[in-house]
């Protein structure tokens, strides 16, 4: 998830079809039911954040960092 999310626009990341990306991969045919729920769960988290910046096409998410805690929402200038 890091690697589909993060550094992309509010923008792009409304538009990526998690389902499709998760079927190329064949991620489900290794996952548990429970599991999978819990995927999807945390697509909608990111999602969620993404929206709450903003749809102003110079935001972007970014991954944690080391220190670990929630994705940072960046603006530039």
């Amino acid at each position: 998830l890091i690697a589909l999310y993060s550094g992309r626009r509010a923008a792009e990341i409304a538009e990526i079809d998690a389902d499709a990306v998760f079927a190329q991969l064949g991620l489900f045919d290794h996952l548990s039911p429970t599991r999978h729920v819990g995927v999807y769960a945390m697509v909608e988290h990111i999602k969620r954040i993404a929206a709450a910046a903003g749809d102003g096409l110079d935001t972007a998410v970014r991954a944690p960092g080391a220190a670990g805690g929630h994705p940072t929402v960046l603006r530039s200038a």
